[in-house]
């Protein structure tokens, strides 16, 4: 319980201390175009970090029994949200009073990375012990979506700099940033693919001694 405790309040500090970083550096860069502001930018980016590292935690407790990992799985998740939220927060309020909202708002990746917000948020107000013992199994079954929110997300991302809005990327490096964690999403989905699943944890018993040593962990 109280390694628990610890892990979980490293992940809010750190997700605090990223947090508050962004803040002041878009005080610094107050200027920049909306859809360049740091705030928007690095919370769009963070959001979709720290959902990735929120469900890499089940591959690496399935295949390397690591633990001490599942703790930090809902706090990544949450921060996953609040990122989403600043990001969310930061587009919508960012918008001019004459904003065609009809316009704004029908574009496809907004369309998409609204549907992946609004994944996230079903997450987050059901992330606590009341509504598990309410739901029952459906609620695992509920929790498996988040895996559509990062499909959702990281298309929503993709097609923002194909189409040069860079609504998550502001950079010239964003295109290959963005096109890595899609890879590793692709890779985490198929992680979860009952033929591969038994396919790995087959060749993971055959492995030599220091890889055992890195399972045991």
């Amino acid at each position: 319980m109280l390694r628990e405790l610890r892990v979980n309040w490293f992940v809010h500090l750190a997700g605090a201390i990223i947090l508050t970083i962004i803040f002041i550096q878009d005080l610094r860069f107050g200027s920049l175009p909306n859809t360049f502001a740091p705030l928007f930018i690095d919370s769009g980016r963070w959001a979709l970090r720290f959902l990735l590292l929120s469900l890499s935690i089940t591959p690496l407790y399935r295949y390397l029994r690591w633990r001490w990992a599942i703790p930090l799985r809902k706090p990544l998740g949450l921060w996953a949200f609040g990122f989403a939220c600043v990001h969310l927060a930061h587009y919508l309020f960012s918008q001019g009073p004459e904003a065609d909202w009809v316009v704004l708002l029908g574009q496809d990746f907004v369309i998409l990375g609204l549907a992946g917000f609004s994944v996230l948020l079903l997450m987050a107000l059901t992330s606590n012990r009341r509504a598990m013992a309410m739901m029952g199994q459906w609620w695992k079954r509920l929790h498996r979506l988040v895996y559509g929110a990062g499909v959702l997300v990281a298309i929503h991302a993709m097609i923002g700099v194909v189409n040069g809005k860079k609504e998550l990327i502001g950079d010239s490096s964003g295109s290959l940033e963005i096109r890595f964690y899609f890879v590793v999403l692709v890779v985490l989905l198929i992680l979860r693919i009952p033929a591969v699943r038994r396919l790995v944890q087959g060749w993971l018993r055959k492995a030599p001694p220091w890889k055992a040593a890195v399972r045991s962990q």
